[in-house]
């Protein structure tokens, strides 16, 4: 049986509105890209439909404005009717979303006219009043319609970002409504675009500024200027993503950087990339490759001063001498002082002070595949897993967001950071930069003591 076996009533009216209850129950047959949350298969517009009508029931504390929830609720259950003709149109489908409205205005005219005329021109009224997102009940419903799809997302590993390779500015786009009505909810929904984005399942399209810090965001006495720390603050404002790239270990580094709350900490010389609080890269040495090392050096070195930094969930910083109080507090950050016997932590970056070229040669030798580096600031060694570097970092660091080298700028003044400098879009090296970190650059600025970053910043988004 079908359409073609309905019985009349007897009464026009009351026809009319059986035959359009009918006809939208084909809602059930239009399905969206949405995933259901148990992923099961993807929802109908009649499920959807539902689910934000019983949601405008919930959330009416979080808008801005007044609310007529029972009017809203109305609109939520009408707004896709239409699509019983149009189809469904997928937000983040641009070529799909050309023509869209015409599409659906004549899917309008078709359907409401099945109804009695001022029946039909009710609903139409309300799905009009949807469309335009004018007055603070359509703008309600509209953030129901678009905070049910990024629920889903955040619940089925962000389905429909990953199969469409969607990025953080059209997400934006979309969420915009709920940023204006409803900020509250805003806050949430940026959460979870940094947490999907972090996690993979969404791409970056910010630009992002990536600091070394010492000699660079750091001033000579290892602090931040309060000009430097305001021109930071103000790109974050502006839309940048604000990273650092240094060699310290991540705790370590963040005693320096706190009132900055990067978003992005590439530490250990590379060895560990941590991006919106989750950790996206992590190589390094097991604990027992820790221990071996240490083993090695002290066998050819002797008693030497060394410093680890540990690949476990706090990532601290290890030391086993303890400097002059003044230098401790001005240089050392966080860390933790141990004679690293029986020492087996998992570990990034293993450092040596060694005042022989020869001895650290022979030791060189000892650890076979390891990159070993000198620092050029006196006789420190760095020991990481072979192609450990800031560089490499940088790239999965990319990768894993989705954006082009283009879109980052890197910063720094040493030997270390020459390759960053080349490969992101925009090289900058500090005017106390070694003359070989000036030559890779694109530009150099003004020295790390004279706030040649905050000079530079406000020039970048004047």
């Amino acid at each position: 049986m079908g359409i073609g076996d309905f019985l009349s009533s007897g009464n026009v009216r009351l026809d009319q509105q059986l035959r359009f209850t009918a006809e939208i129950d084909k809602m059930t047959g239009i399905l969206r890209r949405t995933m259901l949350i148990d992923k099961s298969r993807r929802e109908n517009d009649a499920e959807h439909s539902w689910h934000i009508a019983a949601m405008a029931m919930l959330f009416e504390e979080y808008a801005s404005e007044p609310v007529n929830v029972p009017r809203a609720v109305e609109m939520c259950v009408v707004h896709d009717l239409i699509e019983i003709y149009a189809g469904d149109t997928f937000a983040y489908d641009v070529a799909a979303n050309v023509g869209k409205a015409d599409r659906e205005k004549a899917a309008a005219d078709e359907l409401f006219k099945l109804l009695p005329e001022e029946q039909g021109a009710m609903i139409r009224s309300l799905w009009e009043e949807f469309d335009a997102m004018e007055t603070p009940d359509s703008k309600y419903a509209a953030c129901m319609d678009r905070l049910q799809p990024f629920l889903h997302n955040t619940l089925t590993d962000g389905f429909t970002w990953v199969e469409s390779g969607t990025n953080r500015a059209v997400v934006e786009k979309r969420m915009a409504v709920i940023k204006e009505f409803m900020p509250e909810v805003y806050k949430w929904i940026e959460e979870n675009m940094n947490r999907a984005i972090a996690r993979g399942w969404l791409k970056e399209s910010r630009r992002i500024l990536l600091f070394d810090l010492d000699g660079t965001l750091l001033r000579s006495d290892k602090t931040i200027s309060e000009k430097t720390l305001k021109a930071v603050l103000k790109a974050k404002e502006k839309g940048y993503l604000i990273g650092v790239s240094t060699s310290r270990s991540e705790n370590n580094s963040l005693s320096f950087i706190d009132s900055i709350s990067p978003d992005i900490i590439i530490s250990s010389g590379g060895a560990m990339v941590n991006a919106y609080g989750s950790k996206i890269v992590l190589e390094g040495f097991s604990g027992d490759e820790t221990a071996d090392i240490i083993a090695k050096a002290r066998e050819v070195i002797g008693d030497l001063n060394i410093t680890v930094d540990t690949a476990e969930e706090d990532a601290e910083f290890y030391r086993n001498f303890t400097p002059p109080q003044d230098e401790l507090e001005k240089s050392w950050g966080i860390s933790i002082e141990t004679d690293f016997k029986d020492f087996h932590k998992p570990s990034l970056k293993i450092c040596f002070e060694i005042d022989s070229e020869e001895k650290a040669e022979r030791l060189h030798k000892e650890l076979g595949e390891c990159d070993f580096i000198h620092f050029t600031d006196g006789d420190w060694y760095k020991v990481t897993k072979a192609g450990i570097t800031k560089e490499t970092a940088i790239e999965k660091l990319a990768a894993h967001l989705g954006v082009g080298l283009e879109m980052i700028s890197a910063f720094g003044d040493d030997l270390a950071d020459i390759g960053s400098l080349k490969m992101c879009g925009t090289g900058v090296a500090m005017g106390n930069a070694l003359p070989e970190v000036k030559e890779a650059a694109d530009i150099t600025i003004g020295s790390n003591d004279e706030d040649g970053i905050a000079e530079y910043l406000e020039k970048l988004y004047q």
